[in-house]
């Protein structure tokens, strides 16, 4: 499977190279606090669509400024999803005033035999944040997830799940949406990755407001692997903390680079610790 820059394909294009197995209407809906309140469930084991309403567990969760998976730039809150096999979207950024934040990124998961080559994006970004007139300004949507599975991955794109930036007005400024997770799993060796370039910065915050958190790069190599490699990343510029907590965690090697801050509160194991470009590990006590 190999994605390129350059070339999209529009509806007309893919159905005249390829055969049609299902269609739906998938009508834009109103935002509400970031969020449009459906998902679309693509199932290829059945060749079916279906839109799916976000239940109201994911929103109270989700919706109202915390960072996915990591800390938003509005405030400290807890972290969410899983570190080694995410599932869930990027949050939808802080309301402010009546402003609808940036929509949290999606959710992506590629199952590839062979070599994945990126040469373009593949992207699960929040949005930014929105103005209204000077007088109100909302918090940039976390990133989603990516998840891969391949036996490498090569090219010279980029895989991102950054977080949206927040925006900014006269009264308030909104903060940046924290970065997303990114898991690459192997089937044979561990994948190279070649010259991509793998992203889940925190989104820019205004004023007061802060940049979201780093997200999280997994990965590691087949399924006999106990162990992969950690990566907390936030891209050079410092912002709120990535918070690692509950069950004890153990991974091969952990690195903290880009001015990303790591809390820990849980216990961590690693059989190698990278600090670089001013990477930062701290813990619950200080």
């Amino acid at each position: 499977m190999a994605l390129h820059p350059d070339h999209v394909l529009d509806r007309e294009e893919l159905a005249a190279s390829h055969e049609v197995i299902a269609e739906l209407s998938y009508p834009p809906r109103d935002i509400q606090r970031g969020y449009a309140n459906r998902t679309l469930k693509i199932d290829l084991s059945t060749n079916t669509l279906e839109i799916l309403e976000v239940d109201d567990e994911t929103k109270r969760i989700f919706v109202g400024g915390r960072g996915y998976g990591l800390n938003g730039g509005l405030s400290d809150t807890a972290p969410h999803d899983n570190l080694f096999a995410p599932t869930q979207f990027g949050s939808g950024g802080g309301q402010n005033g009546g402003v609808a934040g940036g929509r949290g990124g999606g959710r992506l998961r590629l199952e590839v035999d062979g070599t994945l080559t990126v040469d373009g994006t593949v992207s699960a970004n929040g949005n930014n944040g929105s103005t209204s007139g000077y007088d109100y300004a909302s918090g940039g949507g976390a990133g989603g997830t990516i998840d891969i599975t391949a036996g490498d991955v090569a090219g010279n794109g980029a895989i991102r799940a950054n977080g949206g930036n927040g925006s900014n007005a006269s009264y308030a400024d909104g903060g940046g949406g924290a970065g997303g997770r990114i898991r690459i799993q192997g089937t044979g060796e561990l994948p190279d990755l070649g010259s991509v370039s793998i992203q889940t910065y925190g989104g820019e915050g205004y004023g007061s407001a802060h940049r979201g958190g780093a997200g999280t790069a997994y990965v590691r190599s087949g399924p006999s692997a106990t162990l992969g490699h950690m990566t907390v990343d936030n891209g050079g510029n410092t912002g709120v903390h990535t918070v690692f907590s509950g069950d004890p965690l153990a991974f091969e090697t952990l690195t903290v680079s880009g001015r990303a801050i790591l809390r820990l509160d849980a216990t961590v194991t690693t059989g190698a610790m990278t600090m670089t470009g001013f990477g930062t590990l701290t813990h619950s006590t200080g």
